[in-house]
């Protein structure tokens, strides 16, 4: 895939596939950038090697990217950027591979480290971005709503509602996967919570505002449950 072999390590490489079958690869490119190529349903390479990030200097990396409905390609990855030397970053792309937004920083937090961003697409364009950030008992999963013309609904708001010890902590590899079916988000991470120090769990929530959450733990260990009012 990647056409400069030299250009130190390519890693972290995710897919995403548009609705007439093409699809886009992207990872990092060792430099310290996010660079993605598309390709025809066939599998023929079009165009070349395209850098996704605006900003320059420093470390970026872990991208996650999908298509909407429309055809359009958003990519989020952690790493420097304006605003945030350790935050999460992402960018929005027309069905040729074009920017259509600038980059721009995910996440409100910007104490501590975020990182090991996942997207996830809804049907109508919407999206979520989540990733792992310091809580009050270690590492928690954090995300942000998005509507289809890539204006954030709310804020930042926690996933987890366990918070002892580590959830999806990202220096041992977690991550937490992140998907939108109709009015639904749904977030799955690794870690310590109710029934079992490593396990892994599974949260859902309500949009456009996180109304209701239920924790499950895959596997049948435990369920918890609680309510959120709307701001």
């Amino acid at each position: 895939v990647n056409g400069n072999p030299i250009g130190g390590a390519q890693a972290r490489p995710t897919v995403a596939t548009a609705s007439d079958g093409s699809f886009a690869v992207v990872w990092g490119d060792g430099s310290g950038d996010i660079v993605g190529q598309r390709y025809a349903p066939d599998g023929a390479a079009v165009g070349g090697e395209f850098t996704l990030n605006q900003s320059v200097g420093g470390y970026r990396g872990v991208p996650s990217a999908g298509y909407t409905s429309a055809d359009e390609l958003i990519v989020s990855w952690d790493g420097q950027g304006d605003g945030d030397s350790q935050g999460i970053f992402a960018r929005r792309f027309d069905a040729d591979g074009l920017p259509v937004s600038d980059e721009w920083r995910v996440n409100d937090t910007v104490s501590g480290s975020q990182g090991i961003s996942n997207l996830g697409v809804g049907p109508s364009g919407e999206f979520v971005v989540s990733w792992t950030a310091p809580d009050s008992g270690g590492n928690g999963v954090f995300a942000r709503l998005y509507d289809a013309a890539g204006d954030p609904i709310g804020g930042d708001f926690q996933v987890n509602q366990f918070v002892k010890g580590s959830q999806a902590t990202p220096w041992n590899g977690g991550r937490a996967g992140t998907a939108i079916s109709g009015e639904n988000l749904f977030f799955a991470w690794y870690g310590n919570g109710p029934g079992d120090s490593e396990g892994v769990y599974l949260t859902t929530m309500t949009v456009p505002e996180p109304a209701t959450m239920s924790l499950v733990a895959i596997g049948g260990a435990a369920m918890l449950s609680r309510r959120r009012r709307k701001a």
